[in-house]
């Protein structure tokens, strides 16, 4: 019962981030959201002033959002799984964002997203593939619980966290 009170705390965190994004991309768009919803979001934010900048072209933003949306959704699927006791399924996900499925595109707005980042920004985003790459190497074993893979879970996404917490995009005209 607790590891599927987890897995619900996990995936209600997942669409809180979510939400989160899309606000943040909303508001980069020019939409702003109701003070009823950021209201009932309650969510913490991060003083725009307080983290790093940086400015990307239209082809950079869209394919740096479309990279993390496609994370947090794979997230929400491991969640899933998780609930399931499903670790094949875990293993699969988890194995599509290690570094070497991830990092190596040539597409021209990663290649040139990934020329303009400051290194830091590289010390959080190799040991969070890092960590989907041994999320997928424990959902692999025959003894691991859920509890094992939601722990490196919460380990992995800390460096989500504190890449949105020092980091903002802005969208270059």
């Amino acid at each position: 019962m607790r590891s599927k009170a987890l897995v619900i705390g996990m995936l209600g965190a997942t669409v809180l981030c979510s939400w989160a994004l899309a606000q943040q991309e909303g508001a980069h768009h020019g939409h702003h959201a109701s003070s009823e919803t950021r209201a009932a979001a309650a969510v913490p934010k991060a003083k725009p002033s307080s983290r790093e900048v940086v400015s990307v072209n239209r082809d950079e933003y869209d394919h740096v959002l479309g990279d993390m949306n496609q994370m947090l959704a794979t997230l929400g699927q491991i969640n899933q799984a998780l609930s399931q006791q499903d670790m094949a399924t875990v293993r699969k996900l988890a194995d599509a964002l290690r570094p070497q499925h991830t990092m190596q595109s040539q597409d021209p707005a990663s290649v040139s997203f990934h020329a303009k980042l400051p290194s830091r920004w590289r010390e959080f985003g190799r040991p969070m593939h890092q960590g989907f790459a041994r999320m997928a190497d424990q959902a692999a074993r025959p003894d691991v619980t859920v509890a094992q893979i939601q722990a490196l879970m919460a380990q992995t996404t800390q460096y989500c966290v504190a890449c949105h917490s020092t980091y903002r995009l802005h969208l270059n005209p």
